[in-house]
């Protein structure tokens, strides 16, 4: 702008070469990791929230934002993100970016398990009475108020520890969603909906891993199609 208003006679930042990106290696877990994980969360919300998170890929953000509203039969849409501000607390903001504003469809073991959690939730309300501050949130803390994600992000850190596992993080649950998915076959499209990606090509950047083993198994079946259709 400057050297069109000429400020300037030339950009000085024109012959800057950027760097180059570096690839980062997502982590994953295997469904076997995920069931230890759930056979040792001991409490019932943070059980739910890691089943809902393995299953749904949603950042932690966007489910502590989540309010009963959002959930419409077996579809779960995310409109907002819990963010921490130093000095304000935790406070809602818009999704990521405008592809994170998006819809989940559910299994009918997630429906049954949010159906379990309101209940549970709705006789903790009633037993606190007053001092209970309803927000209508899904995952709220135990008085009701909006959890922040670094509180949350600990207690799952606890519970890997007790599950035995290798180190991660509660993001691993999102890229556990999407590795499970597109190992299963998954469409990439499907996928990056589901995941509130802007592209598919970030998806498929992103789990370059998982597409590098199934170009493995579409080679094999393309192979094995060809030999039969010598044999005959």
């Amino acid at each position: 702008r400057a050297v069109e208003h000429r400020l300037l006679a030339v950009n000085p930042a024109a012959a800057v070469r950027p760097p180059r990106p570096t690839a980062t290696e997502v982590q994953s877990l295997t469904a076997e990791e995920v069931e230890a994980l759930l056979a040792v969360a001991s409490d019932p919300e943070m059980h739910t929230l890691i089943f809902l998170a393995a299953n749904t890929g949603a950042r932690i953000g966007e489910l502590m934002a989540l309010q009963w509203d959002d959930l419409v039969g077996d579809r779960l849409r995310i409109r907002r993100n819990a963010v921490y501000l130093p000095g304000e607390g935790v406070n809602f903001g818009p999704p990521k970016t405008r592809a994170s504003r998006r819809q989940i469809r559910l299994s009918a073991e997630c429906v049954a398990a949010l159906s379990e959690h309101r209940v549970r939730q709705l006789e903790r309300r009633l037993l606190l009475g007053a001092a209970y501050q309803d927000r209508d949130l899904i995952f709220s803390g135990p008085l009701g108020r909006v959890q922040a994600p670094k509180v949350v992000s600990r207690r799952f850190s606890a519970i890997v520890k007790r599950a035995v596992l290798k180190r991660c993080t509660f993001h691993t649950l999102r890229h556990t969603c999407a590795t499970l998915g597109l190992i299963e076959g998954v469409n990439v499209k499907v996928m990056q909906e589901r995941l509130g990606h802007g592209s598919s090509a970030i998806t498929l950047d992103l789990y370059s891993h998982t597409t590098e083993d199934m170009q493995a198994e579409a080679a094999e079946l393309i192979g094995a199609q060809i030999r039969r259709t010598r044999a005959e």
